[in-house]
């Protein structure tokens, strides 16, 4: 019987060893497998973090594949933790593999130190494409050196590098995007490519460039690319240049003017004001608009400081935005030649006091002469069908006769007019949107047609009347 116990327990024993000897193994191989992955992953890691910039390790370029075909890559980031100067390679193993770099990454000096710590790039033969933002705020970025193969700079790529003084653009360069060196404060020196390049809008705006000059080729110039003195090249087929003004080929379109201009006669040639054409001229007190002048474009004055303006009768349409926020406005009369008035045309027109409407109107739109708090009167034309959303929020009207030819006023178009105390409504009214007369304060009453079979939610004030025909 002892015996049969004594060889149990070794039997038992045995088991145990085993076991361990099992578990002990596993371990071992568990250890092997986590250290081979280790090194796997360090492998690649050193791959893509290569301390290419210098002996330090706390700066480094991270790059990932862009085509596995043509052995493509793109730079994904760079790391820096002191002031450098970056020269970027040509190429970039990954996983053992040799990549050609073709492109800088979007935001790829953006963030991780660069904003406080690059100082210059040299960018290496083989790049064509700079991608959105890629140098977005780079603040202490003074140089960059561009590669004769680019072709491409996205949108916002240098935005608000406020240390870059100088760039000299290469003829391989097609695209440079929308606000793509703009906000530089001291970018002075720009030379552009003598290609058929597309400058988007807002390309070199608000910078401090004097001049820039626009050499034979340039195809496509945005919407406030420049806010300077533009110079064409007598050569260019497209463009055209008059006193630092630029215009299209014929000068029968203005396109744009420099923003510190005070006063200004537009050529008698011109048909079209372009968008933006004045934009942000904040010295600008007085315009001459020529007697043939057809279109006012959308943002044509915005933000600028005209005091007056006399639109001719020759004028048949005003674009969106066309004088928004132009705070020195006080009086406009709208010929009758004037069919549409574009969105938010007059928006924050604070000083404007007298207004004259087109009696060939048929829509006044959304947000036209929203928070313009001087104006206390205006007449609605009999030809406007639809007083559009907002159309004169947060004015200072006090009274207000709807015509007959209105059958819709929309959401909003009279909201928060506190001291709109009379409205008169004809019996063609057929629809009143949301909120249309909301927290007009002084409104006691209101008399709303028969014909009127829409009423929409929240539309008078709490303490108003509304009484029925």
């Amino acid at each position: 019987m002892e015996r049969r116990i004594q060889n149990g327990h070794n039997n038992q024993w045995q088991n145990l060893f085993k076991m361990s000897r099992i578990m002990k193994q596993r371990k071992e191989m568990i250890k092997f497998g986590v250290c081979i992955a280790l090194l796997f992953t360090l492998n690649v890691l050193s791959s893509f973090c290569k301390p290419q910039m210098g002996a330090d390790n706390e700066s480094y370029l991270d790059f990932e594949i862009l085509d596995e075909q043509s052995k493509t890559c793109r730079l994904k980031k760079c790391v820096l933790q002191k002031d450098k100067v970056v020269e970027v390679p040509e190429t970039a193993v990954i996983s053992g593999q040799t990549y050609r770099l073709t492109t800088i990454g979007d935001r790829s000096f953006a963030n991780y130190g660069c904003q406080k710590h690059l100082l210059k790039v040299i960018l290496p033969q083989t790049i064509t494409t700079i991608e959105e933002s890629a140098f977005y705020s780079c603040d202490s970025l003074k140089e960059i050196v561009f590669p004769p193969k680019l072709t491409t700079i996205y949108r916002w790529a240098f935005y608000d590098c406020d240390g870059l003084e100088e760039i000299s653009i290469p003829n391989s360069v097609t695209k440079i995007g929308n606000a793509a060196f703009s906000h530089c404060d001291k970018l002075t020196t720009v030379t552009l490519p003598n290609s058929e390049v597309e400058i988007e809008e807002s390309a070199f705006w608000m910078t401090p460039l004097s001049q820039i000059f626009v050499p034979q080729f340039v195809k496509a110039i945005g919407v406030n690319a420049f806010d300077c003195n533009i110079i064409v090249d007598n050569e260019n087929l497209n463009f055209s240049s008059e006193d630092g003004v630029l215009f299209d080929k014929t000068k029968k379109k203005l396109l744009s003017v420099p923003v510190d201009r005070e006063s200004y006669v537009i050529p008698g040639s011109v048909e079209i004001i372009g968008d933006g054409a004045f934009f942000c001229c904040r010295h600008l007190s007085q315009v001459t608009i020529p007697k043939h002048l057809k279109t006012i474009g959308d943002c044509a004055f915005e933000s600028s400081n005209i005091k007056e303006v006399e639109i001719p009768k020759s004028v048949t349409s005003i674009g969106k935005k066309a004088f928004l926020n132009c705070w020195q406005l006080s009086e406009v009369v709208i010929p009758n030649s004037v069919e549409v008035i574009g969105d938010s045309a007059f928006w924050q027109c604070n000083s404007l006091t007298q207004v004259t409407l087109s009696n060939s109107l048929k829509e006044i739109r959304c947000a036209s002469f929203e928070l313009c708090g001087r104006l206390t009167q205006i007449e609605i034309p009999n030809s406007v069908t639809v007083i559009g959303k907002g159309a004169f929020a947060k004015t200072g009207l006090t009274h207000i006769s709807i015509p007959e030819s209105t059958v819709k006023i929309g959401d909003w178009a009279f909201f928060s007019c506190y001291n709109l105390s009379q409205v008169t409504v004809s019996d063609s009214l057929l629809e009143i949107g949301n909120c249309a007369f909301k927290y007009c304060e002084n409104l006691k009453q209101i008399t709303i047609p028969s014909s009127t079979k829409t009423v929409g939610d929240w539309v008078f004030p709490q303490n108003c009347e509304v009484v029925g025909k």
